[in-house]
């Protein structure tokens, strides 16, 4: 017996990648803005992490979709591309970190229509990878509008220069798998494990001490503010002769006691 579908179940039965939809590496997509049509196809991709990069938060079946599979979805604010580059290098730094992590794979990268921003990202990945300047450009120019690249976005690559964390564990596209802490380019830069640890403990003991400062300043103000009352209630402790019981008083109970008067 024939079986006759919907039109809406025929839609659903096709598998359709977003728009400009390409795999990069293993593990690695990129495209347009996923809408409810793409769905079907993220689904198959058992994908872990969703990079987007628009100007505006995701739409809330995006985001619904993402919590329903178990995704984890990351946005960057960033602008849309127009004559002027929209994307810092510390942008892609943090965006090239995810990609590069193994636990984070696989990983769709997206912003609006799948050319220049995911563009850059992925010739930023790709100098990670050795290419050379001419690969690079070849790649990137596949996606775009008029197949060509201006000449902020190629001195943006060229220029691009990174510290970044290496992750424990990389994917085997990248350096074979082998974890390094020198880079055959020298404007790149990774951390090793006992930088990134030193980063952390300076970053720590920078908060301490601008807690402990905040504390002091705040410590100031309430002596400044509370002087007076503290003066006026030694004076009635005094006629009531009891000027020594101020000595034995914490300074906090002794406010406690102008709090009450």
């Amino acid at each position: 017996m024939k079986r006759i579908y919907s039109q809406a179940q025929k839609r659903e039965a096709k598998v359709i990648p977003p728009f400009r939809f390409a795999i990069v590496e293993e593990g690695i997509y990129r495209g347009a803005y996923p809408t409810l049509k793409n769905f079907r196809c993220l689904r198959r991709l058992r994908l872990k992490t969703l990079l987007s990069l628009v100007p505006e938060p995701p739409t809330s079946d995006l985001v619904e979709f993402c919590q329903h599979q178990g995704i984890k979805n990351i946005h960057f604010t960033v602008a849309k591309m127009t004559d002027n580059i929209t994307i810092t290098a510390e942008v892609v730094k943090l965006i090239l970190e995810l990609m590069i992590d193994q636990d984070n794979l696989p990983l769709y990268l997206h912003c609006l229509d799948g050319t220049n921003l995911t563009g850059l990202c992925i010739m930023a990945l790709r100098k990670l990878q050795h290419w050379d300047l001419a690969a690079l450009v070849s790649e990137f120019t596949r996606f775009t509008h008029n197949q060509e690249i201006s000449s902020d976005e190629s001195q943006f690559i060229e220029r691009l220069k990174l510290e970044m964390q290496l992750p424990m564990t990389i994917p085997k596209w990248l350096f074979g798998g082998v974890r390094i802490s020198k880079h055959a380019n020298p404007m790149i830069k990774f951390q090793t494990v006992e930088e990134t640890k030193e980063d952390k403990k300076e970053q720590r003991r920078e908060h301490r001490h601008r807690k402990d400062a905040e504390d002091t300043f705040e410590d100031e103000e309430e002596e400044e503010d509370g002087s007076d009352n503290v003066d006026n209630f030694s004076m009635e402790l005094h006629a009531l002769a009891l000027e020594g019981l101020t000595a034995s008083l914490p300074r906090r109970q002794m406010k406690a006691y102008v709090a009450v008067l």
